[in-house]
């Protein structure tokens, strides 16, 4: 629920963030379990003013129901099921889908077990009106508030999406292995060399063959054949 308001009446840590800071200051706070903007934690205000002036994707969840409060970064990488309803919604139900997954990491950081750290995991969410295999590289981490139990308000959220990035390496390794049983397959001697060294980066079976079986890979030429030296 929205309400009309002005930019003069928005606390200072509100001001900008582009489509977020609008919708933030928007907002009907009074009715939300976390109440006007003036009153918040001084460690969640801090929190929200850089989250809404980086151009990097941030996230939080804050209190009990883990509210949920994101940037205009963040939100390009979530579809219109999430966004905008989901701004100050219990994160369950906005991420119930995946809750498997974030629910536990949710909880180790609140309940004071650390902060969590997560390279290129898969994270399937839907968005655009389809499952999509999403994959991210973030992290969890607490947010302080005295007033809290245990002293822990809420779990920053520091995210980039690496979908592409995994896909590309991906599809990178499938050409790699491809040729590589192409050059394994080929009927004649094949070697590969690298370097002013002229190491031996592949060789086929036919060439182990023609050099007697020799270990090769990774070694010089001068290593493995020193008898071609002679010949420069």
């Amino acid at each position: 629920m929205v309400h009309s308001t002005t930019p003069g009446q928005a606390p200072d840590f509100l001001r900008g963030g582009g489509e977020m800071g609008a919708l933030m200051r928007a907002f009907d706070w009074a009715s939300s379990p976390l109440g006007p903007p003036a009153g918040w934690p001084q460690s969640l205000r801090t929190v929200i003013r850089l989250l809404l002036n980086t151009g990097h994707p941030m996230y939080v969840w804050w209190g009990a129901e883990h509210l949920c409060l994101y940037n205009d970064a963040y939100r390009q990488s979530i579809g219109p099921e999430r966004h905008p309803r989901s701004l100050a919604q219990p994160a369950r139900e906005v991420w119930d889908e995946i809750w498997d997954v974030i629910g536990p990491q949710i909880e180790q950081v609140m309940s004071g077990g650390g902060a969590t750290w997560h390279v290129n995991q898969l994270v399937p969410i839907t968005r655009n009106g389809r499952r999509e295999d999403v994959y991210w590289t973030y992290s969890f981490s607490p947010i302080d508030d005295e007033g809290m139990p245990g002293g822990i308000g809420g779990v920053l959220v520091l995210c980039t999406e690496t979908t592409q990035q995994v896909n590309a390496e991906r599809r990178l390794a499938e050409e790699r292995n491809r040729l590589a049983q192409l050059f394994d397959q080929a009927p004649t001697f094949m070697a590969a060399l690298q370097g002013p060294e002229h190491h031996f980066h592949m060789v086929n079976p036919a060439y182990r063959a023609l050099v007697g079986g020799r270990e090769v890979l990774g070694r010089s030429v001068a290593q493995v054949l020193p008898e071609a030296l002679e010949q420069d």
